[in-house]
């Protein structure tokens, strides 16, 4: 279900005076519903929970809205780099010691690449589908954000907005992209084919690998990448979440339900059972299936991928015109300039219909 879909439903729920207890929530549900009053604060229920001191503190920020809670942190896709250790070693690399660096990372995927007869059968890493969600990722490692905490204001129009375009084309001419093409199978398929080095991907990529060949799972690892030696490692973070709408008529009931969703062992449950990674950071002594450790540990670094006004929109636009930058139509400075001129009106008129409505 969209989120228009769910918006037209609880509206519908305040004029029926219908509607369900509880919702699931998206990594940007919570902020679009809770700033037009659909749905429920509860943080007064937080201040009696006795789990909520186990539940990462960065997973509450896309369950807030100008500082009140309205749902709860249930499934947490930390963003890392996979790759396999086999590979590595096989070009000399040591798989115990990750990158720590940006230079670092050129260099896995230079060892990485193998060509053979002018036809790239591995390339050393893979630029992921969503080229605006793996800008994000290497922004926020350069020390850079989207938007200002009130989301009123862009800030990616910054040095750490080039340098993470910058990242991405020196990553895409290492990989041989602009040369030979991109690798033939990607994401999952291209570590269990072996022809990706490195990807960006989160626990779900662990479960597809599992799926497919459980030897290559045996042999899969994930770091937290960062800029140099001396900067935090970051694991860009999306969190979905479970809510309880303006309208219930049962609040008490589903708040229950809600703190059951979060025990600890009903958390651990969806670990094991399901490969979903639940951000609570007391569940490590129950996560019995050794495949789902690495995603857990990546919680560690947690940076939560931000909610913001007209996102959609910043979204299409990015990959569209980092297409350009690719073709050499158009330089990183350029495209952010025009990015943030078209953006900061958008979010000006969202604010202001907020306002109106």
């Amino acid at each position: 279900m969209g989120l228009q879909e769910v918006f037209d439903r609880l509206v519908a729920g305040v004029v029926t005076g219908a509607g369900p207890d509880v919702i699931a929530t998206g990594n940007t549900t919570v902020f679009n519903l809770s700033n037009v009053g659909l749905l429920t604060p509860i943080d007064k229920y937080l201040e009696t929970w006795e789990g909520y001191p186990y539940v990462w503190p960065a997973a509450w920020s896309n369950q807030r809205f100008n500082g009140v809670t309205y749902g709860i942190p249930m499934y947490s896709a930390a963003r890392g780099i996979y790759y396999r250790t086999d590979a590595v070693e096989e070009v000399g690399l040591d798989p115990a010691i990750p990158p720590q660096s940006w230079s670092e990372i050129l260099e896995w995927v230079q060892r990485l690449n193998r060509v053979e007869a002018d036809r790239l059968v591995r390339a050393g890493y893979d630029l992921q589908g969503n080229h605006y969600q793996e800008w994000v990722f290497w922004l926020n490692q350069a020390g850079g954000v989207l938007i200002s905490e009130d989301l009123r204001t862009p800030l990616f129009n910054s040095e750490a907005g080039v340098e993470a375009i910058d990242q991405m084309l020196k990553l895409a001419e290492q990989a041989r992209f602009i040369d030979l093409g991109p690798p033939s199978a990607r994401s999952a398929n291209g570590l269990v084919s072996n022809t990706v080095g490195l990807v960006i991907g989160h626990s779900g990529l662990i479960s597809n690998i599992l799926s497919a060949d459980p030897a290559v799972a045996s042999v899969t690892r994930v770091f937290a990448p960062r800029k140099d030696p001396g900067s935090r490692p970051v694991a860009l973070t999306f969190t979905d979440g479970w809510a309880i709408p303006a309208t219930s008529k049962n609040p008490e009931i589903a708040w229950k339900f809600l703190e059951g969703m979060l025990d600890r062992e009903i958390a651990a449950a969806f670990i094991n059972e399901m490969g979903r990674i639940v951000p609570r950071s007391d569940l490590m002594p129950l996560i019995e299936h050794e495949h789902f450790i690495p995603g857990y540990q990546l919680l560690e670094y947690f940076f939560p991928y931000p909610t913001l006004p007209e996102g959609a929109w910043l979204s299409t636009s990015f990959s569209t015109e980092f297409a350009r930058i690719l073709r050499g139509e158009q330089s990183p400075r350029a495209v952010l300039e025009q990015l943030e001129s078209a953006f900061a009106p958008r979010v000006r008129e969202y604010w202001d219909s907020v306002v109106r409505n």
